[in-house]
């Protein structure tokens, strides 16, 4: 029970699984997830925060929101 605590509150206070992985010494990534429990919330919340795909959605999102204000001020 100690190692399943250690890895999901290692990952949930920001660590990462390489790091996870080396400090409880398994040669197989997949060793070391036997002992993660994520939740959605958290697994949703760390992609929100860390995946660069937010950034390039968020940029995409802000060039067509542009785009249709000019074409709402065009036509008006």
């Amino acid at each position: 029970m100690l190692r399943h605590s250690l890895a999901t509150t290692f990952l949930a206070n920001g660590g990462d699984l390489a790091t996870l992985q080396q400090i409880m010494r398994h040669e197989n990534i997949a060793t070391t997830m036997k002992y993660v429990h994520m939740n959605m919330p958290t697994v949703i919340e760390r992609h929100n925060q860390y995946s660069p795909l937010r950034d390039a959605i968020r940029g995409a999102q802000g060039v067509l929101i542009k785009r249709e204000v000019e074409e709402i001020l065009e036509k008006a």
